[in-house]
């Protein structure tokens, strides 16, 4: 028999569950050295990438948005046909994943605007994709439409875009460990606009921009761009990417709506996408390189390959393909070659505190898991671990020890220095094997204490140290621990909440914002309310102009809260403008500021516009003492700021969009100012011809 028939005749399992151990007895670690054969010889004879091109491009039916998937290979996308548009595995932020698609209702008719309906909605997808020139793999931006919602399909004009990627990292998903994230967009490849209007990729924070233009215009179906994608996580980690059309308009200059945001769930390994890495995953990498397995085309399933978790397996340059190496890389590390992030040596078990992230009220009692992520080749006979928390925020109310390491030698907690202890483990012996598969070590039972703000409290694991070191042995005191994994717990207000100002400026268009607020304007300077929000309508290069402020009750102690709605967009010039928004002390901060005093008197001192090299930074300006300006990431268009500020340590933390961006920031003023009772909007030498939006709203500031 020769290989392929070999290849052929191998049994795939259906669908699998986390208790089976690799994965069953007929399909299981015995295929392994077979399968390390089978790998070496097709990498001696395997033939290019083969690549799978839909046999037609068609516009999507009103019902079938699995279809979309397919227009990746008209005559707008810049790599011809790829092989892997998946748009089955994109679904709107906050919903459950589904295997499928609810269908949209039709339209009477097609090609009309409404005369009732100005705004004009797109329809993105987010889909995985290979480049077939290259192999390059990554993920695709797409608009497949542009619609009215009551006649249909609109033809357009697209001249420019903005969009946004966000994924996991160490500084705002604690639930990786300090210094890791578990993917990284390596690049744009974007012919369609090939006008680059401001963007970056920030891999640190998790978080990509794009804003593109093209003055010719692009009709719809058209890839926005190819995000090319590396996966750097290890086979435990879920990797979630979201995409969110940040804006989006026609040549003519209007503005066309996009819906909520779409998220790509990758794992790296992962071939065959059923959330598991095991020796099928090696084998359909082979089976694809050897032509006997399609790559996904217009959704996943477990009968053909995702190129992203398959090619991201070893890591190939400035970009990676699907080779024969990362179906060798699998199977190395099923026998224990490689370790859960593919680098030779043994095999690491890794422990998490699941899940990595919960929001609660205070007064409310929750669960919290250490799971241990053993395996056929990662097996665990003990463990112990050793956890930190805030005893301030959260209190432990019990420990469950686990039912798989029935031994328990360590079962202690400690609500005062805020310190969890647990040890347990199973007899060594025939009739005791080694743990080969996930399980619950301990539940920890919590109660949430105080409000955390925004940033949450962290709930980590001792530094690893003895004598708290937290660990996994295997066999006579071998330890072969692998990563550890922290979890975040944001605690809400319970009714001990004030509210000190709460503005949503929904009230008539004027030219007074009325409700408080004091207005310093000049001639070409001026602040309105315009369509229920603050429009600064007017700046025109005026220093310092216009400025707006609003005083509330004093806060001198505990938290306070700072949550805005900001909506500005640089669209050309005044690469030097300045944006600041501020909380301060009214009795130090100057009423009509010129040059350097308009920072007397501010504590959170929050500056968007140029810095270095990059446009629309939000900027964090801090003590000089303390480090001066910080970075924190580019916003544009419509976002959500959230500011939690300490007035004990005098320090505040960012968040954007639900994503914490700058934490343990130190007041501007450190050394005067000890209480907040202001907030600022002003401009400085800005001009609004160069900007759209110019607006905040739904102003609120809470003190615990």
């Amino acid at each position: 028999m020769n290989l392929i028939d070999s290849l052929r005749q191998i049994p795939i399992p259906g669908k699998k569950t986390p208790a089976r151990s690799v994965r069953s007895a007929r399909f299981g670690i015995s295929l392994l050295p077979a399968m390390l054969g089978l790998v070496l010889l097709a990498s001696a004879i395997s033939t290019p990438v083969r690549t799978l091109a839909s046999a037609a491009v068609e516009l999507p039916n009103q019902s079938d948005r699995v279809d979309a998937g397919r227009l990746m290979g008209a005559a707008n996308s810049p790599y011809g046909q790829y092989s892997q548009p998946v748009p089955v595995r994109s679904i709107p932020l906050g919903a459950e994943m589904s295997d499928g698609f609810s269908g949209n209702p039709s339209v009477a008719a097609l090609g009309h605007r409404s005369p009732l309906l100005a705004t004009l909605e797109a329809e993105p997808t987010f889909t995985v994709g290979q480049n077939p020139t290259d192999g390059a793999t990554g993920l695709i931006m797409a608009v497949t439409r542009v619609f009215d919602p009551f006649t249909g399909d609109v033809p357009v004009e697209l001249e420019s875009f903005g969009a946004r990627l966000t994924y996991p990292n160490a500084s705002a998903n604690p639930a990786f460990p300090a210094g890791t994230r578990c993917v990284n967009i390596l690049n744009l490849r974007n012919p369609n606009f090939p006008l680059d209007n401001g963007g970056s990729i920030d891999n640190s924070l998790g978080i990509a921009t794009f804003n593109r233009s093209n003055s010719a215009g692009v009709t719809p179906p058209v890839n926005l761009g190819h995000a090319l994608t590396r996966l750097t996580g290890s086979t435990n980690q879920e990797c979630p990417v979201n995409f969110e059309l940040t804006s989006l308009s026609e040549v003519d200059g209007n503005q066309i709506a996009a819906p909520a945001g779409l998220t790509q769930v990758l794992r790296r390994g992962d071939a065959r996408a059923d959330g598991f890495v095991d020796v099928a995953d090696a084998l359909f990498v082979a089976q694809q390189r050897m032509g006997l397995r399609n790559a996904c085309n217009t959704q996943v399933s477990t009968t053909c390959l995702h190129s992203i978790n398959s090619a991201s397996v070893r890591h190939d340059g400035a970009f990676d393909q699907v080779t024969i190496a990362d179906a060798r890389f699998i199977a190395e590390n099923l026998v224990g070659l490689r370790d859960g992030s593919y680098n030779l040596g043994p095999p690491k078990v890794d422990i998490a505190l699941i899940p990595a992230q919960s929001r609660v009220r205070v007064g409310a009692q929750f669960n919290t898991n250490v799971e241990v992520y053993s395996g056929s080749a990662h097996r665990v006979d003990a463990a112990q671990v050793y956890l930190d928390f805030n005893p301030s925020r959260l209190r432990v109310v019990a420990l469950t020890g686990g039912t798989t390491l029935p031994d328990q030698f360590q079962s202690t907690f400690d609500n005062t220095l805020g310190r969890i202890a647990y040890a347990a483990g199973r007899g060594i012996g025939p009739s005791n094997g080694s743990v080969a598969t996930p399980f619950t070590l301990v539940t920890v039972h919590f109660q949430a204490a105080a409000p955390s703000g925004e940033a949450g409290t962290d709930i980590v694991f001792s530094p690893p140290a003895p004598p708290r070191q937290t660990k996994s042995i295997f066999g006579a005191g071998h330890e072969n621990t692998g990563q550890l994994f922290r979890s975040n717990i944001i605690v809400t207000p319970g009714e001990g909440t004030i509210i000190l100002l709460n503005d949503s400026f929904d009230r008539p268009n004027s030219q007074m914002v009325g409700s408080g607020w004091v207005e310093l304007e000049s001639s070409g300077a001026t602040v309105s309310i315009a369509g229920n929000k603050l429009f600064f309508d007017d700046t025109s290069d005026v220093p310092h102009r216009p400025l707006v402020r609003r005083s509330f009750t004093p806060v001198d102690s505990g938290i306070l809260q700072w949550d805005f709605d900001f909506d500005w967009t640089r669209t050309s010039g005044d690469s030097n403008h300045e944006l600041w928004m501020q909380l301060g002390d009214s009795t130090l901060m100057v009423n009509s500021p010129s040059g350097s005093t308009q920072f007397n008197g501010v504590g959170v001192n929050l500056r968007w516009g140029g810095f270095g090299d990059a446009d629309q930074n939000l900027v964090a300006r801090q003590d000089a003492t303390m480090g001066g300006p910080t970075p924190l990431t580019i916003i544009s268009g419509p976002t959500h700021v959230s500011v939690t500020a300490d007035l004990a340590t005098r320090t505040y933390s960012v968040t954007i969009d639900g994503v914490v961006v700058g934490s343990r920031l130190n007041f501007d003023n450190l050394g005067t100012v000890s209480k907040l009772d202001t907030v600022r909007f002003l401009t400085n030498n800005l001009n609004e011809s160069n900007f759209s939006g110019r607006t905040f709203d739904n102003v609120i500031i809470s003190a615990e």
